[in-house]
């Protein structure tokens, strides 16, 4: 860690993102993490600190992270510091192109 110690939140459906949320608090930031399914709620039991409603933790985060948006409620940047805040049910998708160039050898 170069010292910058950060507030991470780590939301996820069905708990997918339990290993990245421990190796980020073992690396000393500060971390929460929210698992929406009940029935899943116990992974990563003992290992990092748990929120049962991760949108009353936003104001906590610095970096909120999403492990897999397909259907989750996700509160966009910019109401993060309104005080009336909307979540919204959908999340838009990226597209992204890649092209790849050989380099003489």
């Amino acid at each position: 860690m170069n010292g910058d110690k950060r507030k991470f939140l780590f939301v996820s459906i069905t708990g997918l993102i339990s290993d990245i949320a421990w190796q980020v608090a073992k690396e000393g930031h500060d971390v929460r993490y929210c698992i929406e399914d009940e029935k899943e709620r116990d992974i990563a039991d003992g290992f990092v600190p748990k929120v049962r409603n991760w949108e009353r933790e936003v104001d906590w985060a610095d970096v909120i992270v999403f492990d897999d948006t397909l259907g989750q409620r996700m509160i966009a940047p910019s109401d993060k510091k309104s005080s009336r805040r909307r979540a919204s049910t959908s999340c838009p998708t990226a597209t992204s192109t890649t092209s790849t160039t050989r380099s003489p050898m």
